[in-house]
């Protein structure tokens, strides 16, 4: 008998860890593994020394990391450990000259600095309200929950959704709007979360969420590209009795706009409002430009393109014009602390990246807790 339990215990072992071999998988398990202890994702992931793009600091950042630099050898611990946060919060460019410090500075200086890079947990900075949206959002399009039993690579994935989705909601207590995106992105987790759970909070934090981006007054593309998500979650899960006058108020306001994203969006709007969406023009604009280079547009035009196309033509198209080769090739593949992960300056950007290439993805791969599965909401008027 416990043989058998050993060997049940290894075979689901390795079916977890197939479970991940796919750019999506190795992406939400980036993301999971680098939440930071309090639930959310931001500038410092505070858990590991990943090769986060890091831009030179400015003249004004440079001589604050000198002080505090030189602050490194005081005799008071106190001040020590000042120093040491202010360091690690002048981001990943003071930290790659801590590295330097590390193995080329003066004798006590190099061990203060290994002090520095050995007890980084110690000065993890606040997540952001935009980043932890798109990290809950990667795992909710995935089909994880704050009850799944999934565990990945040793990351337990139900806990690492009901994490993020306390930090959001607790920050959600705040009275004055903050910035229009992160108000979109957190009102959309929150309410994909509110749609795969009874919990009555939840709920109730998807509500606030609705109602406090109804009350913004931003005409921004990804604010408006995002609402018309929001509002078709909430459409899907019966928070709203229709959703087609605010589609066709967004389309209008965005009609005129040349940028990818926003034909996107009207696209969408059309969609989903029963319009008739120009699927020519939608066509000939993402023939014109197959791999967004902003992953946000990406992300919108992947979904377009699948309403578009269908599944299988995405795939051969995907796979014709090098999309699906080039994300493979820039996602970070060997066993390490970034694997899976898309790179770029800093880390709030590379999570943002990597959680809108992943949810691309889920796109691509047509999951079906993702919008790749969303059709047009059933409404009285339209019965």
């Amino acid at each position: 008998m416990a043989l058998f339990l050993a060997l049940l215990a290894l075979a689901q072992a390795r079916d977890d860890d197939r479970m991940i071999y796919s750019m999506t998988g190795f992406g939400m398990v980036f993301l999971a593994r680098h939440q930071l202890p309090d639930g959310s994702w931001g500038e410092q992931s505070g858990a590991c020394v990943c090769p986060f793009q890091a831009l030179p600091l400015d003249e004004p950042d440079r001589a604050r990391f000198d002080a505090q630099l030189a602050l490194l050898e005081d005799d008071d611990p106190a001040v020590r450990s000042r120093a040491q946060r202010a360091l690690w919060y002048l981001g990943p460019g003071a930290i790659s000259l801590v590295r330097e410090a590390s193995i080329r500075g003066p004798i006590e200086t190099r061990s203060r600095c290994r002090e520095l890079l050995r007890e980084r947990h110690r000065f993890a900075a606040p997540g952001d309200r935009k980043t932890t949206s798109l990290g809950l959002l990667c795992c909710l399009w995935a089909g994880q929950t704050p009850d799944s039993p999934d565990v990945y690579r040793k990351v337990p994935m139900g806990r690492v959704v009901q994490r993020g989705l306390d930090w959001l909601v607790e920050r959600q207590s705040d009275a004055a709007l903050s910035d229009p995106v992160s108000e979109a992105l957190s009102a959309l987790a929150l309410s994909e979360a509110a749609a795969c759970t009874e919990s009555a909070p939840l709920k109730r934090a998807a509500t606030l969420g609705l109602e406090r981006v109804a009350r913004l007054r931003s005409d921004e593309t990804e604010v408006l590209a995002w609402s018309v998500l929001l509002r078709m979650s909430a459409a899907r899960r019966g928070a709203v009795e229709t959703v087609k006058p605010d589609l066709r108020r967004i389309r209008a306001l965005l009609a005129e706009r040349s940028e990818s994203l926003a034909r996107s969006v009207v696209y969408l709007c059309d969609l989903w409002s029963d319009a008739v969406p120009d699927v020519w023009a939608a066509a000939e604009s993402l023939e014109a430009e197959p791999l967004e280079p902003d992953p946000t547009a990406f992300f919108f035009s992947t979904l377009v393109f699948l309403n578009v196309f269908g599944p299988s033509e995405l795939s051969i198209r995907w796979c014709d014009n090098g999309v699906k080769l080039e994300l493979l090739e820039s996602q970070r593949g060997k066993r390490g602390c970034d694997e899976g992960g898309w790179m770029c300056t800093g880390s709030r950007g590379t999570f943002r990246k990597t959680a809108l290439l992943t949810m691309a993805g889920q796109i691509y791969y047509h999951y079906q807790t993702s919008p790749a599965a969303w059709d047009p909401p059933c409404e009285e008027s339209s019965r």
